[in-house]
């Protein structure tokens, strides 16, 4: 239940709306704001029954979709498909309209996105940094000299971080860009071993050649394809990504029982200009791999019981 993150909280950014009240969200620091687009309103969220949100995408998906997406137009259906969508429509109210920024936790979220998509391209800078494939949201071929949407910056302009307009980079990577030599020692200082790689590297060889190609292979693998970290569900990492408490421990009650992703509404596929029938398509892989980790009792290190004292 993401809706019980720490995150999701009124230490932070508040959690879900008050029915009764517009579905206005009435905790942490957007508790009292105003929102003045596109009319005057307070920010809303709607979880649904129970204050509750049903599972997104697990980081054992999310490294699988960085392995396996060899093009631009794999890593981008596989983000923006799943791992984008869902946290939108889950939340509701103002997430779930055009005009999400107006939620803070936008920032959160597409932040992370971005960082993926930028961990991609560093995993092999001389051919990702710039690699652009694939169709517009109108079917037509997308080229970098095409315009970001109601600008007039071409995309080509943003595809490298720590370079012009794009002066910024994330902890577990450098400015993508480099030699081979550079991004050898790039990756070999932020590999991280977690007990959570090592639950997955046990699966069976067949099951890692279809989700963990790189994993497969055998030997080191970058963090930058890994998100399969020790860290605890329970609480916000701290910005540099130093965990100061104990990892936590699975729940074993839950071997052999992650549970499935929650799935897309064609309304909301459809909003987004994204054709429904590939997101469908994707749904049912992502629930495939489910399929197959429980069937070889997989148990997810990060399966906590939320409730559960330490």
């Amino acid at each position: 239940n993401p809706g019980g993150s720490p995150v999701l909280s009124d230490s932070y950014f508040g959690g879900n709306g008050n029915a009764a009240s517009d579905n206005c969200v009435t905790g942490g620091i957007a508790g009292s704001w105003k929102l003045t687009f596109p009319d005057v309103h307070c920010l809303r969220r709607n979880f649904g029954e129970a204050d509750t949100i049903k599972s997104w995408y697990s980081p054992e998906f999310i490294t699988s979709v960085l392995q396996r997406s060899t093009a631009y137009s794999d890593l981008r259906a596989g983000l923006e498909n799943t791992i984008h969508g869902l946290p939108h429509l889950s939340l509701g109210g103002d997430m779930n309209t055009m005009h999400s920024p107006l939620d803070p936790v936008f920032w959160l979220h597409h932040s992370n996105i971005d960082r993926l998509f930028a961990q991609w391209q560093a995993v092999n800078p001389d051919e990702r940094t710039y690699a652009y494939d694939g169709t517009d949201i109108k079917n037509n071929v997308v080229s970098l000299n095409d315009h970001l949407t109601s600008t007039t910056t071409p995309v080509y302009e943003v595809m490298r971080l720590g370079y012009g307009s794009m002066c910024y980079t994330y902890s577990t990577i450098q400015a993508a860009g480099g030699s081979s030599n550079n991004l050898a020692r790039r990756q070999k200082c932020i590999v991280r071993p977690s007990k959570a790689t090592e639950a997955v590297r046990k699966l069976p060889p067949k099951l890692l050649s279809s989700y963990y190609p790189s994993f497969a292979k055998g030997g080191v693998v970058s963090a930058l394809e890994n998100e399969l970290g020790d860290y605890d569900p329970r609480r916000p990492m701290s910005a540099d990504g130093v965990v100061e408490h104990k990892p936590f421990v699975a729940s074993e009650k839950m071997r052999g029982h992650m549970p499935k992703a929650g799935t897309l509404d064609n309304m909301y596929i459809k909003m987004m200009g994204a054709n429904v029938t590939e997101v469908k398509q994707f749904e049912k892989m992502a629930d495939e791999m489910v399929d197959a980790l429980n069937s070889e009792n997989y148990l997810s290190p990060y399966l906590v019981d939320l409730l559960e004292k330490e």
